[in-house]
């Protein structure tokens, strides 16, 4: 069955919806599976503005992304703060082993136990890191 004829959908006005998706095995670090959720291209609906100092005079060029209506800024020579989104919900499901789950890379803020699935709601989060050897994973976050 081909698309609807009104396919792909538009990009809302006023609220951007992340859409993150990662299938992986897990390792005993935090650092080996550590994800910013700006950094999959899907998931990264917003592109930040480039950071100008007061009364520059700096030129910023700031063309339309293939018709989509966003903005990929460009400012020579001129490096902004790394883009951050955030997720309004956090989905986490483990098939093998039990995973821990940490949104700060360093302190534990869950566990998933193997065989379960977590869902976190209204948590507003920029990134995941996960460790549990051999787990098997898979995180949603929207």
């Amino acid at each position: 069955m081909p698309f609807p004829t009104s396919w792909p959908p538009r990009v809302s006005s006023g609220v951007r919806s992340i859409r993150f998706y990662i299938a992986a095995t897990a390792t005993a670090n935090f650092a080996d599976r550590a994800y910013m959720f700006a950094e999959q291209a899907s998931a990264n609906v917003y592109t930040s503005l480039p950071v100008i100092a007061p009364g520059s005079k700096t030129t910023v060029d700031v063309p339309d992304i293939a018709g989509t209506g966003l903005a990929t800024p460009t400012t020579a020579g001129v490096a902004g703060p790394l883009a951050q989104i955030w997720s309004g919900n956090i989905r986490i499901v483990v098939t093998t082993a039990d995973l821990e789950i940490s949104f700060d890379g360093t302190n534990v803020q869950g566990l998933v136990k193997a065989g379960e699935s977590v869902i976190y709601r209204q948590r507003y989060e920029s990134g995941i890191a996960v460790r549990g050897a051999g787990a098997v994973y898979t995180i949603e976050a929207w």
